[in-house]
């Protein structure tokens, strides 16, 4: 089953979000988000679809949008793929966690958006 698109543009917003908390990603995060996209999406975290995550982080600091911009960049796009959102809810919150934890401190910010991750991911499992 391949991912599409949006998918991994909606991770990319994630990440973001997730990165804005402590106003950047240390180097062991950025490890871990290589490490926890291959872990748990295989090679698709490489191809060209893959690499929407990173074009989508980019453009999110490019435009410094705020933690909640980029939630709602996120929810928008995983709104048209919400059965790969329902099916890989588990994933993508283990690869927000990993990220998260790599450099072995979680900020109260972090804590925080980490849960409105999960909120918003839960959205879509309510949805059915």
């Amino acid at each position: 089953m391949g991912y599409s698109r949006d998918f991994f543009e909606a991770l990319g917003y994630l990440v973001y979000a997730l990165s804005k908390a402590d106003g950047k990603i240390s180097v062991e995060e950025e490890q871990a988000l290589v490490n926890s996209l291959l872990e748990n999406f295989g090679s698709w975290a490489t191809d060209t679809k893959g690499l929407r995550a990173r074009a989508a982080y980019e453009i999110a600091v490019e435009q410094n949008l705020s933690v909640d911009e980029a939630l709602q960049k996120a929810k928008e796009h995983f709104s048209y793929v919400p059965f790969d959102v329902r099916k890989h809810r588990l994933k993508i919150i283990d690869t927000i966690e990993n990220i998260a934890f790599a450099d072995r401190v979680l900020t109260e910010n972090e804590a925080e958006i980490l849960k409105k991750i999960k909120k918003l991911l839960n959205e879509f499992v309510e949805q059915k």
